[in-house]
């Protein structure tokens, strides 16, 4: 589980809490883990990339196969809990958290999930599964990754970094060159204890005269 540990004991109530709100009829994955991260508030700029991502990549998931997400793997299941997330933010969104609630009454009742959406929304399942593919085609795309303020704020401080390292490595760079040249172009020698001082062989003949 990514999150901390009072995420996780939100998320695992809000399961219990559906259970027993449909009286433990089965419930279609996408809507009892979709409602479970809503309620934990499980929702990142790394689940606005997963699903942006998947829209460009035309991989988005039918939602009667989240059912299966125990046997995806690590990425289709992060996709399908980011997607599960956003069918019950859709269905608030369309049809207020009154409508999420009469949906949960006609799965109590037995009913199932074609009869379920159609008496809740007055939509078949085909065209409510339709009209949720536009609200994620329309809020999230490449264009969504760039005006996320936390994706924002990430990718100026990523520049920030890139370019403070660049900087650096081009002072660091500069001063070698400028040290390497001064080394070459110094007139500045320290002749003392040397063999090879300069006037050493003109003092000592002076003295012979």
């Amino acid at each position: 589980y990514p999150g901390n540990t009072a995420d996780l004991l939100q998320h695992e109530l809000a399961h219990i809490a559906l259970s027993r709100k449909v009286n433990t009829a089965r419930l279609p994955r996408f809507i009892d883990e979709g409602f479970a991260s809503w309620f934990a508030g499980e929702w990142t700029f790394a689940h606005v990339t997963t699903v942006a991502s998947a829209q460009i990549t035309k991989s988005i998931l039918p939602l009667r196969d989240i059912d299966d997400v125990n046997r995806f793997h690590q990425g289709e299941a992060n996709l399908a809990y980011a997607q599960s997330y956003l069918v019950v933010n859709f269905i608030f969104t369309r049809y207020g958290e009154l409508a999420f609630l009469d949906l949960l009454d006609a799965f109590s009742a037995g009913q199932n999930m074609s009869e379920a959406f159609h008496n809740t929304f007055g939509v078949s399942f085909w065209r409510f599964e339709s009209d949720y593919r536009k609200f994620l085609s329309d809020n999230y795309t490449l264009f969504a990754i760039i005006s996320d303020m936390s994706g924002l704020w990430i990718i100026l401080a990523l520049i920030v970094v890139f370019g403070w390292i660049v900087i650096r490595k081009r002072k660091k760079t500069a001063i070698d060159r400028w040290k390497e040249e001064e080394k070459y172009q110094s007139t500045d020698f320290d002749y003392s204890g040397s063999d090879d001082e300069p006037w050493k062989d003109s003092e000592e003949d002076s003295t012979r005269y």
